[in-house]
């Protein structure tokens, strides 16, 4: 379920961006941090997070997603609403599962 949810965002992001988003170069070492950086994300806005869940579902859902979504700022503003709400399926996820 998780790679369809990937998968999505990355059509989505096609879809925004105007075209299929590739990296110029395939460079095993760059890869590699992308592949590593997916498992902090999830532990920090997921499970990190996750006290929110007893506080109100919708709370963390909010907090989650709208935090997920500011870390990619650095990447302009449409990526942040792009990533805020792909957090929104991603804490939605982690509510149905309670798993990350």
């Amino acid at each position: 379920m998780r790679c369809r949810v990937y998968a999505v965002d990355l059509a989505l992001a096609t879809r925004v961006f105007g075209g299929v988003i590739r990296s110029r170069s395939v460079d095993p070492v760059r890869t590699g941090q992308r592949a590593l950086v997916a498992f902090p994300e999830e532990m920090l806005f997921r499970a990190g997070l996750g006290f929110l869940v007893g506080v109100h579902p919708a709370v963390y859902v909010v907090a989650s997603s709208v935090a997920f979504g500011c870390i990619h700022y650095w990447y302009g503003m449409h990526n942040v609403a792009l990533k805020t709400v792909g957090g929104v399926s991603y804490a939605l996820l982690f509510l149905a599962s309670g798993t990350v």
